[in-house]
C-alpha cells in the first residue's frame, strides 16, 4: 500500500472511532494485534466484555472497569484497544497507563504497544509529535493524534522485607488511569495517582491483573463490582462456572480423551466457550468480569489437567490457569476460624486509673508510616500468657510523642519498633527511653538464630569496635524477619496471646477512613491485620534444596497492627527470651496420662534413686539452663550431667546448674 493510500484512510479510521461504538470499531478496524487480525472468532468470551464501555461522555463520567483474569487471556489488549487506542480516536485526551515498576513499564510500552502501532500503518501515520511531525515517541510518551499516551509506574521497590513507595506521578492531569498487573501494586498507590484524574470531564479507571490472594490485589477491587462470572452452557438454569468448580467438571473417557463435563447434570461440555456472563453482585453498579482458560478455544482441558497433576505449586495453578486468587493453608498462619475459637469471653479493659495502667508487666510495639503509629500493648500474665491490654492508631503530626505519652501512662518495661520508614524518629525514640526501647532491623545473615541484641552481642569483634556506629547499634535488635514473625503467629496459634471477641467487645477509636475521620473498630481492625500476613517459603529452583523465605502482606492495606505485635514480641523477648508457652504444653501432657501412668513414672524405684542426683530427670522441665543452648555441661559425654558453664553475654563463663532457672537470655535447645 503507497503512503498517499495510506494517508487517505487514515481520517476513515478516525472518523469511526468518532461514530460507532468500541465493539464494532475493534470489529471492523482490521487491527493486527499479536501476529493475527483482531477477531472475536478464537476468543468469543471477550465479545460480550468490548460490548460493555458506554459510548456517550455521560455515561462515561467516572466509569470504573475490573478484569479479573487468568494469564494471557486479552485482558491487557482489551485496555490497549479502548483507552489506549480507540478513545484516543475518539476523544482528545490523556491517558496514564500504569504498570508496578520501571522496568516492565517501559518494556511494556516499547514491545506490547510500540509493536501493535507499527504492525498498522493506518494507527502509524497518527503519531505526531507537538508540531505535527511524524513521530513514534518515547517509551515513556506517545501521542496519537491529538491525545497522548503516558506510560508510567507506581514505583513498588522492596527494602528490608516491608515495602517501600516510591510513587512516579507527573504534574500533568489525566482523563483516563490503566492499572495493570494490580498484583504489585498497593491500594495507597491506586488511590494516590486516581488523584490526577480529579479535574478531567472523562475520570476513566481501569483495572486488570491475575490475582494472588483472597481479598486481597485485583481480587479486592473484582469484589467492589457486580462480579461477572462466565457461565458455560449445560442443562443447569444459570450453566457451570467451571473455575468454581475444578477439578470435578474434568471427566476422562475410556479411550483417554479427556473434557468437560457438568458434575450437577452430567452435561458433556464440548464447547465450554459457549456461554454468558452472569452478575454475581447485583448491590453493585461497577461493571467486572472474570473468567478462566477453561473456557479457551486454544487450551485443550488435557493441557489443563496435564498442568494441574503436574503442578507443584497449586497458588500458581489457581491463579494463572484459573483467575481465581488462592491461600495455602500452610502459609496463612492465623485466619479467622482460628481466631473465633481463641476468643476469650472477656471486656477491654476501659476507664482504667494511672495504677491500672501500670499494673504488670506491659509491653509495646510500633509499627510507624509518615505520620501514624499504630501502637500494641500486651501485659505478660503468670504462666506465661499475654493479655492483650491496649491498641492505639495515632494519626498526627508528631505521633512519637503520643507513643512516648503511652510509655509512662502503661510503666512500659520494653518496647520495639522497626527502623524503616522514620529512621531518624525511631533512633531519636529509643534514645528518649535508653535500655528501654530496641530498633529492629532485619537481617538474614542471623546463623540461625531469631535475635540478635547489639549491646549485648560480644561475639564478633566487628560488633564492638570503638566506631560512630557504637552508639547507634546498643539501640539495634537484628531480627531474622521470616522466623520471628513465624514465631509471633504461632503464639497466637497456641492460644497464648488472650483477646476478647471484637464483635462482642468493640474498641472504638476515630481514625482517618477515605480522607475524613470515622469512628472504627481497632479490635476488628486487629484481628484483620493479623489474617493479611503470609509467610511464603520457597525453593529457589527445582534442582536446589535450598528456600528462600520472606514474609508478604495480603492486600493492599498495610497490615500495621501485625507488625506492631510482632514488635511487642521482640519487646517481650528482651525480658523472657523467644520461649513458647511452656506451661500450657506441659499441662496438656500430663493431663494426657493416666494417674496410673504418672505414679509409675514418679515413684519406681530406679526414678527415685535417680531423682535423688538428678532433681529434674524424668520430668518435663522446659524453662531451666538445662534447656538452653547456651548451657555447656561439665562433662558433654554425660547426658545427666548437672553441672556446667554459660555460654551467654550476661553469665558467661560463669557456673550454672541445669536445674538453675532461665535468664532473659534464655534460647531453648
Amino acid at each position: 500500500m503507497g503512503q498517499n493510500s495510506q494517508r487517505s484512510q487514515t481520517p476513515e479510521l478516525q472518523r469511526r472511532a468518532r461514530e460507532q461504538s468500541f465493539h464494532d470499531w475493534a470489529l471492523g478496524s482490521g487491527l493486527w494485534i499479536d501476529r493475527e487480525t483482531f477477531n472475536f472468532t478464537d476468543f468469543p468470551y471477550l465479545e460480550p466484555i468490548y460490548q460493555a464501555p458506554p459510548t456517550d461522555i455521560e455515561d462515561l463520567f467516572g466509569y470504573e472497569f475490573v478484569l479479573r483474569k487468568p494469564a494471557q487471556a486479552g485482558g491487557s489488549i482489551f485496555f490497549l484497544m479502548w483507552l489506549g487506542i480507540y478513545m484516543p480516536l475518539r476523544f482528545n485526551m490523556n491517558l496514564g497507563y500504569y504498570l508496578p515498576d520501571e522496568f516492565t513499564t517501559y518494556a511494556f510500552s516499547d514491545t506490547r504497544y510500540k509493536s501493535l502501532i507499527k504492525s498498522n500503518p493506518d494507527l502509524l501515520q497518527l503519531m505526531e509529535d507537538s508540531q505535527g511531525h511524524r513521530d513514534i515517541g518515547s517509551k515513556a510518551i506517545r501521542r496519537l493524534g491529538l491525545s497522548t499516551i503516558m506510560f508510567l509506574y507506581t514505583g513498588m521497590n522492596q527494602s528490608q522485607g516491608r515495602e517501600q513507595q516510591t510513587m512516579r506521578t507527573e504534574s500533568m492531569p489525566l482523563d483516563a488511569l490503566v492499572f495493570d498487573e494490580v498484583q504489585g501494586m498497593s491500594r495507597g498507590q491506586i488511590e494516590k495517582t486516581q488523584e490526577r484524574i480529579s479535574a478531567s470531564k472523562l475520570k476513566i479507571v481501569g483495572k486488570v491483573s491475575t490475582p494472588r490472594w483472597p481479598e486481597g490485589d485485583i481480587d479486592e477491587w473484582y469484589q467492589e463490582t457486580d462480579q461477572r462470572h462466565f457461565h458455560s452452557d449445560c442443562k443447569c438454569s444459570d450453566g457451570i462456572d467451571l473455575a468454581d468448580e475444578w477439578p470435578n467438571v474434568i471427566a476422562q473417557a475410556r479411550d483417554g480423551r479427556v473434557y468437560y463435563r457438568c458434575p450437577h447434570c452430567d452435561t458433556d461440555l464440548l464447547e465450554p466457550w459457549n456461554g454468558r456472563y452472569i452478575k454475581h453482585n447485583d448491590a453493585s453498579l461497577v461493571p467486572g468480569f472474570t473468567w478462566s482458560q477453561c473456557i479457551s478455544k486454544r487450551v485443550h482441558p488435557y493441557e489443563m489437567l496435564r498442568a494441574w497433576e503436574d503442578s507443584h505449586d497449586r497458588q500458581n495453578f489457581y491463579n494463572r490457569k484459573l483467575g481465581r486468587p488462592y491461600s495455602n493453608p500452610n502459609e496463612i498462619p492465623i485466619t479467622l476460624e482460628l481466631l473465633k475459637k481463641i476468643y476469650q469471653d472477656n471486656d477491654w479493659p476501659r476507664n482504667l486509673s494511672l495504677r491500672q495502667k501500670r499494673d504488670g508487666e506491659n509491653y509495646m510495639g510500633l509499627d510507624h508510616m509518615g505520620n501514624l503509629n499504630v501502637h500494641v500493648i500486651k501485659e505478660r500474665l503468670p504462666g506465661g500468657y499475654e493479655r492483650l491490654k491496649h491498641l492505639e492508631w495515632t494519626e498526627d503530626e508528631d505521633p512519637f510523642k503520643r507513643s512516648a505519652e503511652l510509655m509512662d501512662e502503661y510503666g512500659i518495661r520494653f518496647a520495639s519498633l522497626e527502623a524503616l520508614p522514620n529512621f531518624n524518629e525511631a533512633f531519636k525514640f529509643a534514645k528518649n527511653f535508653p535500655g528501654r526501647v530496641f530498633v529492629v532491623e532485619y537481617s538474614q545473615a542471623m546463623q540461625g538464630e531469631m535475635l540478635r541484641w547489639m549491646d549485648r552481642d560480644t561475639s564478633d569483634p566487628q560488633a564492638i569496635r570503638k566506631t560512630s556506629d557504637e552508639a547507634r547499634n546498643k539501640y539495634v535488635v537484628r531480627t531474622e524477619q521470616y522466623r520471628f514473625m513465624s514465631y509471633a503467629m504461632g503464639k497466637i496459634q497456641d492460644s497464648n496471646l488472650r483477646m476478647p471477641d471484637p464483635q462482642r467487645h468493640p474498641l472504638l477509636q476515630r481514625r482517618i477512613i477515605h480522607g475524613r475521620f470515622q469512628e472504627d473498630n481497632l479490635a476488628s481492625l486487629f484481628t484483620k491485620h493479623l489474617t493479611r500476613i503470609a509467610l511464603i517459603s520457597e525453593r529457589k529452583n527445582e534442582k536446589e534444596e535450598k528456600r528462600t523465605n520472606r514474609v508478604e502482606k495480603i492486600g493492599s492495606e498495610d497490615p500495621h497492627f501485625a507488625y506492631a505485635n510482632m514488635c511487642c514480641d521482640v519487646a517481650i523477648a528482651r525480658a523472657y527470651g523467644t520461649t513458647r508457652l511452656l506451661t500450657s504444653e506441659m499441662d496438656h501432657e500430663a493431663k494426657a496420662e493416666t494417674e496410673a501412668a504418672k505414679d509409675l513414672r514418679e515413684n519406681n524405684p530406679e526414678m527415685v534413686q535417680i531423682r535423688a542426683v538428678l532433681p529434674s530427670a524424668g520430668r518435663i522441665v522446659r524453662e531451666t539452663c538445662g534447656a538452653c543452648c547456651n548451657f555447656k555441661p561439665d562433662d558433654p559425654d554425660d547426658p545427666t550431667c548437672a553441672n556446667g558453664r554459660c555460654q551467654g553475654m550476661t553469665w558467661n563463663n560463669q557456673k550454672i546448674m541445669a536445674v538453675d532457672p532461665k535468664c532473659e537470655e534464655f534460647l531453648p535447645v
